[in-house]
């Protein structure tokens, strides 16, 4: 049976993203000594992307129905918890393209509802987290 998505399980996803996409631009802004302008530019990118997705969620979330909603909030709430460690964690802009990538993907899966989509997306944000 699907499940719908309330207003404050929306909220939590946007909340998570702009979590992610604020500690990109830190990740940016600490580390622009280390970071190629090709890298600095594509990390913006991707946190306003990420930005954007946020406000996505909110609007466009409410009142949405998904199979399974429980256990695909609670795998994003882990894939978001594992990005923004690894985020912290990691010293190379290769890798945290590449969670950039993964967080962006997750969002746009989400944001089009699509479980199989998801459960893809989901698997590369652990990935690119690990």
């Amino acid at each position: 049976m699907a499940e719908q998505l309330t207003t404050q399980q929306a909220r939590e996803l946007a909340d998570r993203f702009l979590h992610l996409a604020v500690q990109l631009a830190d990740y940016c802004v600490t580390n622009s000594d280390k970071l190629t302008d090709t890298e600095r530019v594509e990390i913006h990118s991707q946190a306003s992307t990420l930005l954007h997705q946020s406000s996505d969620m909110t609007a466009v979330a409410i009142g949405t129905t998904l199979e399974g909603l429980t256990e695909t909030l609670n795998k994003t709430s882990q894939a978001t918890d594992q990005m923004q460690q690894a985020i912290v964690r990691l010293d190379q802009p290769n890798k945290i393209l590449g969670i950039a990538a993964a967080a962006v993907q997750l969002g746009a899966a989400i944001l089009t509802f699509n479980p199989v989509a998801i459960v893809g997306a989901l698997r590369g944000a652990q990935k690119a987290a690990s």
